[in-house]
């Protein structure tokens, strides 16, 4: 765990702080939470550096000791041999510039020595009082080009970027996420850096066609004495072109790169030494760390050499003192993510992690020595300030699944997300969230008579709330009631949730019914979406040594007081397994589809391979599906498939109980369509003659034994032309060729050559 923040600026932990006209944001401590959009593409790209980090083409699996790895308490133990703890990815590019040429529609990088003592700017005017996490406007004297958009003005921030239209001063963590979402911005040194601590250390240097801005010398925020000094350039010219030249960086962590912001685009991760020539169209950017880090994909990879891949969440912490990120407590990290309406993009990364159908999250907890032995316990300095536990932080990463990342718009302001805060993926200080895990506050609304102080924070960190619970898929849109954000608001929507806060600004009432206009809705609804999550808790040391029994006996308490709080926050609707027994698999998990009236296979698999039978109660519910109550799985046999039949419309729970063994249950929703009428077709996938189609609906759930016309076309998985388990179909198409679902006219897809 990174040091504590030496400096904790307008703190107030007792008693009630009250706020008038501008209150200034304080200078949270240390304890952040690190998650960020597209945080899977960061974890991705630090792995393959550490894969390749020894030689090309070799894993550091091949080339160290397996290490020790054991459960013990229903805790997965595990030395960080093998990979799991990961030599850094450090800054390369002392001495290099990166120079980023416009090109219709983007950017061509240029790679090269700069040869220069010292920054261009270094001579220029400093920007005077610019504080930590501040910034100041600096007139151009012509108006930058920059993503098609002509800026006459740049914002230029402590924390080694610049922005334009919209200032980030947010002392959330400078991540990928925080990159892409922002505002555009040129980020060559994206780090937690304090130019007060060296007053006149960004200077400016403004010529007819070109503006350099430099950091010279200036601290990283903290650090004591030893404080660590960057000292790098950017240059923004007429013409559009980009250069940064770095001379001297050794920051613990940052990020390199612009982006157009706004989410805007495709975003690369990338080797920025190695892309000479390369040609961006929007967001890119490499993350840089002098310190190990836990590699996620390994972990989860040697995770599965031992367990099966039976677990929508692996929860890790460790003893080896390595911090999730730069001034983060915990972060998580999106592996495989098939909902709609919240906000985000799809995800699909299960492979990498040793994962080929289930896991959804990986949350790294971090150092397990800054959380209390009492769960319920405030966690440092963030828990005086918000009252988060270890049991609500918990909550708090596990939600990252699905929240926050959904906003209602603003008219004549597309791009604003009023309703986020830190990173674009957490609730803004000023939502009315009902004092949601995932941040925001519970607020009173005290009137536009009421006196100066209209606004009053009233509960923080309590649940998830209303909201969280449809985006979580656990409650319809009819069950949330409506709420309001303050926006414009005088505090930062960064800042960590705290009660007793009072300040004004503008309310802007917040309706489910424009949530889902602005982000579409949820699909799946609550009717099929998935309710039981399995949690596997994981504890990694350093390479050769082991955790105490009391740090094990920790993180198993945390694991089993889990399973009660999950149920509780979530008002009873979901459920979470802790356990690290292997699970029986449906293939129609999390969710599957067939018509009243008709048939479709499901394969039901066991954790291994055994030599005796396994008996398998099978349990329906609600009446509207028809399955037989007991299958075997033979001996040998890892997997066995069984019919089942719609009878009814309407959603029916699918459970698969092992009568013997310690293998846990498995639970699916399947829907029953009333017709064929209700389905629809789509073209899945296309390589040459060989074409997929799909048979799904409005809530994305997959139609299995659907009969299909096909014309000008070869069925060949299943031979049958019915729609397969996955609600699939593989054909071989020569020529032009029709398909469309039987009964259903409408559905027709044409295929052309």
């Amino acid at each position: 765990m990174a040091p504590p923040k030496q400096m904790i600026r307008n703190l107030a932990l007792v008693g009630s702080l009250f706020l008038l006209a501008s209150p200034a944001a304080a200078r949270p401590p240390e304890e952040l939470c690190g998650t960020s959009r597209l945080g899977h593409l960061e974890a991705a790209y630090l792995h393959e550096r550490s894969r390749h980090a020894t030689a090309p083409g070799r894993h550091l699996a091949s080339t160290e000791p397996r290490g020790r790895a054991e459960d013990i308490r229903g805790v997965a133990v595990m030395d960080g041999a093998a990979g799991v703890i990961a030599t850094p990815n450090r800054f390369n590019l002392n001495g290099f510039a990166l120079r980023f040429t416009p090109e219709p529609g983007g950017y061509r990088l240029a790679v090269f020595e700069h040869g220069r003592a010292e920054p261009r700017a270094a001579a220029g005017a400093p920007l005077a009082d610019l504080g930590d996490d501040d910034h100041r406007s600096v007139p151009l004297p012509f108006n930058f080009p920059f993503y098609g958009t002509a800026h006459p003005a740049a914002l230029v921030h402590s924390d080694g970027n610049i922005t334009f239209r919209t200032p980030d001063d947010g002392f959330s963590a400078r991540t990928l996420g925080r990159l892409v979402a922002g505002p555009p911005r040129i980020a060559p040194v994206f780090a937690d850096l304090d130019p007060s601590r060296a007053p006149g250390s960004v200077r400016v240097l403004a010529e007819p066609d070109r503006v350099s801005i430099a950091w010279v010398n200036v601290p990283e925020f903290g650090g004591g004495l030893f404080v660590r000094r960057q000292t790098f350039e950017v240059t923004i010219e007429a013409s559009g072109s980009v250069e940064m030249a770095f001379h001297d960086i050794t920051a613990s962590s940052h990020l390199t790169g612009m982006s157009p912001g706004g989410l805007g685009g495709q975003t690369r991760v990338t080797s920025l030494l190695d892309a000479h020539g390369h040609r961006f169209d929007a967001t890119v950017a490499e993350p840089f760390t002098s310190t190990p880090f836990l590699d996620a994909a390994r972990l989860a990879q040697r995770f599965y050499e031992s367990h099966d891949d039976g677990f929508d969440y692996l929860v890790v912490f460790n003893t080896a003192g390595l911090a999730p990120a730069s001034n983060a407590l915990a972060t998580q990290v999106t592996v495989r993510s098939f909902t709609h309406g919240l906000g985000d993009t799809l995800v699909e990364n299960g492979q990498l992690y040793g994962s080929p159908r289930r896991l959804q999250a990986f949350l790294n907890m971090g150092p397990l020595s800054q959380y209390p032995a009492d769960p319920n316990a405030p966690v440092g300095a963030r828990g005086r300030l918000t009252g988060d536990t270890t049991l609500s932080l918990l909550a708090h990463e596990a939600g990252h699944l699905f929240l926050a990342l959904a906003s209602i718009r603003v008219p004549g302001n597309p791009s604003a997300r009023p309703m986020l805060g830190a990173g674009q993926v957490h609730w803004s200080f000023s939502f009315n969230s009902e004092a949601s895990v995932l941040e925001g506050n519970r607020l009173a609304d005290a009137g536009p008579e009421a006196a100066p102080g209209r606004f009053l924070t009233t509960g923080a960190v309590e649940r998830y709330s209303p909201l969280d619970q449809y985006l979580m898929g656990l409650r319809p849109p009819e069950e949330v009631p409506p709420s309001f954000v303050v926006w414009p608001s005088p505090i930062s929507a960064s800042r960590l949730p705290q009660t007793g806060i009072r300040f004004d600004g503008t309310r802007l009432d917040v309706h489910i019914e424009d949530l889902i206009e602005a982000e579409g809705p949820r699909a799946p609804s609550h009717q099929v979406a998935q309710n039981r999550f399995r949690f596997a808790f994981i504890l990694v040391s350093e390479a050769g040594q082991w955790p105490t029994a009391a740090e094990i006996e920790q993180v198993a308490l945390y694991r089993h007081a889990f399973e009660a709080h999950f149920h509780e926050i979530s008002d009873r609707r979901a459920w979470a397994d802790t356990s690290l027994r292997g699970a029986l698999g449906l293939s129609a998990w999390p969710m599957a589809g067939v018509l009243a009236g008709g048939e479709t296979t499901v394969r039901l698999s066991r954790p291994r391979v055994e030599a005796a039978p396994l008996a398998v109660g099978v349990h329906t519910t609600n009446g509207h599906l028809e399955a037989p109550t007991e299958v075997t799985i033979p001996t040998g046999l890892a997997e066995f498939e069984f019919p089942i039949r719609g009878l009814s419309p309407g959603v029916a729970d699918l459970i698969g109980e092992a009568r013997s063994g310690d293998a846990a249950p498995v639970f699916a929703r399947v829907k029953v369509a009333a017709s064929p009428a209700d389905l629809e077709l789509r073209l899945h996938y296309r390589e040459g003659p060989l074409i997929f189609v799909r048979v799904t609906d409005f809530e994305e759930v997959n139609y299995g034994g659907v009969p299909l016309r096909v014309t000008g076309a070869d069925c060949i998985a299943p031979a049958n032309c019915r729609s397969g388990p996955a609600g699939l179909l593989q054909l071989h198409v020569p020529g032009a060729a029709e398909i469309s679902i039987e009964g259903a006219p409408g559905s027709t897809i044409s295929i052309q050559p």
